[in-house]
């Protein structure tokens, strides 16, 4: 569960998921507890998307250029072997 039973946040989500009656009158507010999870799941999807689309769009990056370059070298030795050097 992570810090969910730590932290204060957490805790209130838990409260809201079990009693949202018990939880308003106590003061707590369903909709910004709502809001609040949706913005923190969402910076965390964001964050995990530039962070793995960082390292494929590195591996990509260096399979094409690789690629590239063993096309290259061997269109270089093609030609030498063509003409006989």
């Amino acid at each position: 569960m992570g810090l969910l039973p730590v932290h204060a946040s957490g805790q209130a989500t838990s409260a809201m998921a079990e009693n949202q009656r018990a939880a308003s009158a106590i003061g707590l507010s369903p909709d910004w507890i709502a809001d609040a999870n949706w913005a923190l799941g969402s910076a965390l999807a964001g964050v995990a998307t530039i962070l793995i689309g960082g390292v494929y769009a590195a591996v990509l990056g260096a399979t094409i250029l690789l690629t590239l370059w063993g096309v290259r070298d061997a269109a270089g030795q093609y030609r030498n072997h063509r003409l006989g050097g």
